[in-house]
């Protein structure tokens, strides 16, 4: 149940960052965040789908990283997880 928490908090962040680039032409990042319209989700994808792709950086192990990116692009099989293993310090300094 834990790790189910965290990969859906997980999953709305990555969604939330890859939106970001594509939406923040017409909006703020606060403004996109706070935004609890009817058509949220529909709009979250749809960024998501033109971006395609999102960069985690973690420091997750590779078997950790695996799962989670696994059930990540099962969710959203449009947008595709370009994994970048780094140190906890470093994770923190991005």
């Amino acid at each position: 149940m834990e790790k189910t928490i965290g990969l859906r908090s997980w999953i709305a962040v990555v969604v939330a960052a890859v939106l970001g680039w594509q939406w923040a032409e017409a909006a703020t990042v606060a403004e996109i965040a706070l935004y609890r319209g009817k058509d949220r989700q529909a709009k979250i994808e749809e960024g998501a789908k033109r971006e395609g792709e999102v960069v985690w950086y973690t420091s997750f192990t590779g078997e950790d990283a695996a799962q989670f990116i696994q059930m990540f692009e099962k969710h959203y099989p449009f947008v595709k997880v370009k994994l970048v293993r780094i140190n906890s310090e470093r994770a923190l300094q991005r």
